[in-house]
């Protein structure tokens, strides 16, 4: 089916009409058991530029069947004898208050038509009466003679009488499809297709062509037609007919489909527990199996009840496959949610009387450090920023980047140290003012933590590549609330913490700088120049490809550097390096520019993002050429897209200075690394103080 089977249609809540989408919904969630859902993208189904999805049903068969059987508990339910205590099914009622945060005997005033003020103040509740007071039916109502005639409090008590009328009809509705989402009998087992074109291949394990003559499906396989048929020349020499093109096409999609490679399915093993179609058909069994580690980004799972929205006062019943999660602190404080007690993005009327003239903090995103801080800012006039889209904040709010990946990169700040009271940025900002209840700093401490940003990652909405965090992640979410002395407390600590980060990050700074003119200063001695390409004094290779599931993260064998050559990706069961009796200096290939050493004696793998030599002179050192070599790439400004290939390599040359001037120089810089590595560590260190101490306090 088109994926806005899912989402697709509108239901009002003063209305009766009924849309078709939602309509099919309602017949979806009433008669079926939903066990999955897979969606697919766009170039799924050839040229159609439609997206799609399965769904995985089972038609209901009980007596009586649960559509009706819950109709009739959700009606007796709000048609109890108010002395009643005991409700049949009661802990359905009971889940949709946990659900909605209401308390259960504060909901059960609705049921005898006479809800609390407690209630009526809940969120849902207000949005009713903002509906119902907006309702054309209620306008023109109040417009009728009859209703003029009437004396303020007559008037007031046949509004309420509707009033309550229209929120049970609501309520009905609303409370019987949780219900029976509540009662699905398993997860909904959800299926994701990859939205980049590349990625998407190999999920399906087909491509189409468009190609003339060459147009339709092909199966990505592994098989090599040639390897099946002999050549034109051979088959001529036996008196057999050539195999035609086209009909090479044929056979090649015959054999590759039979050995297709994908996460969808094992043709050969139809309960390949590796696969996504045997979690499918575990989860029909009722017997619901972790999901492998290579199809965590296709798979997860959820409640039914989960994808649904129950909290949108027009209630269209639409399924989502990104469920919304909210991350639950672990606190012996109580808790309240963040709207309650913080100002979300602020308007900009609040700075209409602003002067063109006036001077204002401007932070594009490099301006924020990834470990919570302001590393840069621009001043700048009003009148430089008032006509764009930029985010506006004043000096004190906290500032979160909501796009992927600066947010999940952890880049974040505190804006009390900038020079104006006004600020603006990037529109990629989430801007949160605190209120007198809360602590600036307190409330930093407790949302910049890598918790906070996984969960957060998870209701990111859009297309690949722009997905954000909606504000309404962080309005909904519930933190705790300690008295202001015991913030104020977390607070200074943490900022006492943020004071060491900062230092060692300045350490670290100023030592790079040291090592910077260290070598600078030693290449402006350079007698010599080396070519990166002369076999004599060079031996240059790169390593060979690796998949993924030849990886693990036990430490167990060597470790795998790929196009990121200061951290390995995990570690491999095999050798391709023949000998390391000799340091290696390696740089990334296709990556963000970089080149490390290794001492002789370090063994590892290289991927063929990696590139790697060896030193045969003896007129130079291995920690010199590292750095020679960086600022020769940095000079040819390799990256990921001008990439740092063994010709581009051969190419490069390097000065170099005498042996013993070489030899101080990396003695001098070794101590400078072993200090750098110090700070690094202290940086860790600070990171996991920060989350004890909010385990401390909370």
């Amino acid at each position: 089916m088109p994926v806005s089977i899912l989402t697709k249609g509108k239901s009002k809540s003063t209305s009766t009409a009924k849309n078709v989408y939602v309509a099919t919904r309602e017949i979806l969630i009433k008669y079926f058991d939903i066990v999955a859902i897979s969606e697919f993208g766009k170039g799924t189904f050839g040229k159609t530029g439609t997206a799609t999805v399965t769904l995985f049903l089972r038609r209901k068969e009980d007596e009586p069947a649960p559509s009706e059987h819950y109709f009739n508990r959700v009606n007796s339910w709000f048609s109890q004898n108010k002395k009643q205590e005991i409700f049949d099914d009661e802990n359905l009622l009971k889940q949709y208050c946990d659900y909605h945060e209401f308390e259960l005997s504060e909901y059960k005033t609705l049921l005898n038509s006479k809800p609390s003020n407690k209630l009526l103040e809940q969120d849902l509740f207000v949005s009713y009466k903002t509906e119902f007071d907006r309702s054309t039916d209620i306008k023109n109502f109040k417009n009728t003679r009859k209703f003029k005639e009437l004396n303020k409090l007559e008037k007031e008590t046949e509004l309420n009488m509707k009033f309550v009328a229209y929120i049970v009809k609501n309520e009905k509705e609303r409370l019987y499809f949780f219900v029976l989402a509540a009662t699905n009998p398993c997860k909904v087992a959800i299926v994701k297709s990859p939205a980049k074109t590349t990625e998407m291949k190999k999920f399906l394990g087909y491509d189409w062509s468009s190609a003339k003559g060459n147009e339709g499906i092909k199966y990505l396989g592994e098989v090599d037609i040639e390897d099946f048929i002999n050549s034109a020349d051979e088959d001529a020499d036996e008196g057999n007919v050539s195999v035609e093109e086209d009909e090479k096409r044929v056979l090649s999609n015959l054999f590759n489909l039979q050995n297709i490679k994908t996460p969808l399915y094992d043709p050969e093993s139809p309960l390949n527990a590796s696969k996504i179609n045997y979690l499918i058909n575990r989860n029909f069994l009722g017997s619901e199996c972790s999901i492998p580690e290579e199809l965590t980004d296709y798979v997860s799972y959820a409640h039914l009840y989960e994808m649904i929205d129950f909290k949108k006062v027009n209630f269209n019943k639409s399924i989502s496959l990104t469920p919304k999660t909210t991350y639950n602190y672990q606190t012996k404080w109580p808790t309240e949610k963040l709207s309650k007690i913080v100002t979300t993005n602020p308007s900009k009327s609040e700075i209409k009387k602003l002067s063109d003239d006036d001077q204002i903090t401007f932070l594009d995103m490099p301006s924020i450090s990834e470990l919570g801080f302001i590393e840069r800012f621009d001043l700048k006039q009003y009148s430089e920023v008032k006509k764009g889209s930029y985010t506006y904040f004043k000096r004190g709010d906290i500032l979160l980047a909501k796009i992927t990946p600066c947010m999940e990169n952890g880049k974040a700040a505190l804006t009390d140290m900038i020079k104006t009271n006004v600020g603006f940025g990037s529109t990629e900002f989430h801007v949160l003012r605190p209120t007198d209840r809360i602590d600036t700093n307190y409330l930093f401490a407790i949302l910049n933590n890598a918790g906070v940003r996984n969960v957060a990652a998870q209701n990111m909405t859009g297309s690949s590549g722009h997905r954000r965090v909606p504000i309404e992640f962080y309005d909904e979410l519930k933190i705790p609330v300690p008295p202001k002395k015991d913030q104020i407390k977390l607070g200074n600590e943490y900022v006492n913490l943020d004071k060491e980060l900062r230092n060692s990050i300045n350490n670290i700074e100023s030592m790079n700088n040291k090592l910077e003119k260290l070598f600078l200063d030693a290449s402006l001695k350079a007698t010599s120049v080396f070519k990166l390409g002369d076999e004599s004094c060079f031996e240059l290779a790169i390593g060979k490809r690796v998949v993924k599931k030849e990886l693990n993260i036990q430490n167990k064998g060597l470790p795998v550097f790929s196009a990121n050559v200061m951290e390995p990706i995990g570690f491999i069961n095999k050798e391709l390096v023949s000998s390391f009796d000799k340091d290696t200096v390696a740089w990334g290939i296709d990556g963000d520019w970089m080149v490390n050493h290794f001492a002789s004696g370090f063994k590892f793998y290289p991927t063929d993002h990696c590139g790697y030599l060896r030193i045969k002179t003896d007129e130079l050192l291995p920690k010199y050429v590292q750095w020679a070599l960086l600022k020769e790439g940095e000079i040819q400004r390799f990256s990921r897209a001008n990439r740092a290939s063994l010709d581009s390599i051969r190419t490069l040359e390097i000065k170099a200075p005498a042996l013993d001037i070489q030899e101080e120089v990396s003695e001098q810089a070794i101590l400078i690394e072993k200090s750098i590595n110090e700070e690094s560590k202290k940086i860790k260190n600070i990171e996991l103080k920060r989350t004890k101490l909010i385990e401390k306090y909370l």
